[in-house]
């Protein structure tokens, strides 16, 4: 179990950080102590269908004991929609309730749209999926120069880049959620990012390998991705709600407000951007939409007797290209990472699922073809592991099994999970020299830093107390010893403390002329310490 804490304690990290909107699960390690798609046991209790009965009593005690604002759920079941419906409340100020029509961010489930829209281009001649990144793409670049030319198309959209997540580098520079960096901004500074794997050796979720499959499909479609995708999958499936925007979310007097938790208390969050992400997560949508686009898939590819992709490219897309260990257990279930699904082999029947989290809103949405049953879960609440916990009771139903009381476990595993993350966070730093101070007057580290990848992070002095400001997210520095400081969260929402960055040590550097240059801060999971440098300083 410790392994899977850890793990899932990696999750958690980049969900505090606001990253893990871009993470496949919000429980990844979790699941091989239990397995979110393993089967209940052999001795679990037999129902003869699928029984819905007293769902919203389940859904309404999901709702109160974990605070969640509203949830929306589509389940699918011999091919046939047997539920489309929303509980709780899309906006808590307004008391506006959620339907099948509200619409939320569904983040990463947005990663299998762009592997079949990569699909679309494979069947009209225009790459393969061996065909390496470079030969369509000339500007690519990344830290290794054998990594540069040897990625393909697969290795993409299969999360083996090489590369980890490094999330927080999406954000703007300083007026998040205002001002922010285009998906094409992002994919030119891949170069300064190192490389934790070898390309093509591992598994390792990162968004990059989306980041750069958007622009392929972009180089090679003359639209832009936004367009490719509305013109080629939403227009032709009839998901005509979903949009790229939260502009056009907020024109549409059915959506959800995006919530988080600070402390105990359910808080208002800022819309995030879906322009900044755009094939990794961009896409706004509805369970009404959402149930066409899994029929879509549940059909291969066919959708009102019109075959949009081809049975061949469905097939590729469900093919398992990496194991992911942690997700396979010896007696049950077996898991990959195919081209934009996880793939798991559950007693012989293969299940594709995809989860999704950003800034005030998860979801989840799986399928069975063997069972022809499918689901999909969307919520208004950040960072929470409810979208898998209402996961798990569908999919027992749907498996002709009565559903299990997880809410313990889940509250366990949530807390194991903070509780490894903290530990982690404190294995990163040197122990504590008590009784140091600065070398420096504190006006010396005043300044603006910078990094390529990463923008800029800058320290400002008020009221004699330094502060830091990285990406819109902000908070004091905390004297730790010499000249590091411990990066805090301001106190909001009834004096607690908002950390939703959860801090880090910052280090300043000085050069021999006794200026400081450059600051770095662990920027997990990035092995290395990242290095900012500062502006206009004086340099030999």
């Amino acid at each position: 179990m410790i392994r899977q804490v850890r793990q899932f304690a990696n999750v958690v990290q980049d969900a505090c950080v606001f990253l893990a909107f871009f993470a496949p699960a919000f429980v990844v390690g979790m699941l091989a102590e239990k397995n979110l798609m393993a089967v209940e046991p052999q001795d679990a209790q037999e129902v003869a269908s699928p029984d819905f009965s007293d769902f919203d009593e389940f859904i309404d005690r999901v709702l109160r004991e974990w605070k969640v604002p509203g949830v929306a759920v589509g389940v699918i079941s011999e091919d046939r929609v047997i539920l489309a419906k929303g509980y709780g409340a899309r906006d808590i100020e307004n008391d506006l309730p959620v339907t099948s029509k509200t619409l939320f961010s569904i983040a990463s489930i947005t990663k299998p749209f762009t592997a079949t829209a990569v699909a679309m281009l494979v069947d009209e001649g225009k790459l393969d999926w061996n065909d390496r990144v470079h030969d369509h793409l000339h500007d690519f670049q990344l830290s290794d120069a054998d990594a540069t030319v040897q990625l393909s198309v697969r290795d993409c959209l299969a999360h083996r880049t090489g590369l980890a997540m490094a999330g927080l580098r999406w954000y703007g520079v300083k007026g998040w959620p205002e001002e922010h960096i285009t998906p094409a901004q992002s994919y030119r500074t891949l170069r300064y990012l190192e490389l934790t794997s070898r390309p093509r050796s591992t598994f390792q979720y990162s968004n990059s390998g989306y980041l750069i499959a958007g622009q392929l499909i972009e180089g090679l479609s003359e639209q832009s991705w936004e367009e490719f995708i509305e013109s080629r999958l939403l227009k032709p499936l009839g998901m005509t709600t979903s949009n790229f925007s939260i502009q056009n979310s907020q024109s549409n007097s059915d959506h959800a407000q995006p919530y988080g938790m600070v402390g105990d208390q359910v808080a208002p969050r800022p819309f995030f951007p879906g322009e900044v992400v755009g094939p990794v997560a961009g896409i706004n949508s509805n369970v009404d939409d959402m149930i066409r686009f899994l029929q879509f898939n549940l059909a291969q590819g066919e959708f009102n007797e019109t075959q949009v992709v081809s049975k061949a490219s469905m097939r590729e897309l469900l093919t398992p290209e990496v194991a992911m260990p942690e997700f396979n257990r010896f007696d049950e279930t077996t898991g990959f990472h195919s081209m934009g699904w996880q793939i798991f082999l559950i007693r012989g029947e293969k299940w594709a699922r995809h989860t999704g989290s950003i800034p005030g809103f998860t979801a989840v949405a799986a399928f069975c073809p063997k069972r022809q049953c499918a689901y999909v879960v969307l919520t208004n609440l950040a960072y929470r592991p409810t979208a898998e916990l209402i996961e798990l009771n569908i999919r027992s139903r749907l498996l002709g099994r009565q559903p299990k009381d997880e809410f313990a476990f889940y509250r366990n595993l949530e807390q194991a999970g903070s509780e490894a993350y903290e530990q982690a966070r404190l294995a990163r730093r040197p122990a504590q020299v008590q009784a140091t101070s600065p070398t420096f007057p504190l006006e010396r580290y005043v300044g603006v830093y910078s990094h390529p990848a990463f923008g800029t992070f800058e320290v400002l002095l008020q009221d004699r107390q330094l502060r830091w400001h990285h990406h819109g997210f902000r908070g004091p520095l905390a004297h730790y010893h010499f000249d590091s400081f411990d990066m805090e969260g301001d106190r909001t929402y009834n004096g607690i403390v908002d950390d939703d960055i959860r801090r880090e040590l910052v280090s300043f550097h000085a050069n021999s002329n006794g200026d400081i240059e450059s600051l770095s801060l662990v920027r997990f999971p990035v092995p290395s310490p990242v290095i900012f440098t500062k502006a206009d300083v004086q340099r030999q």
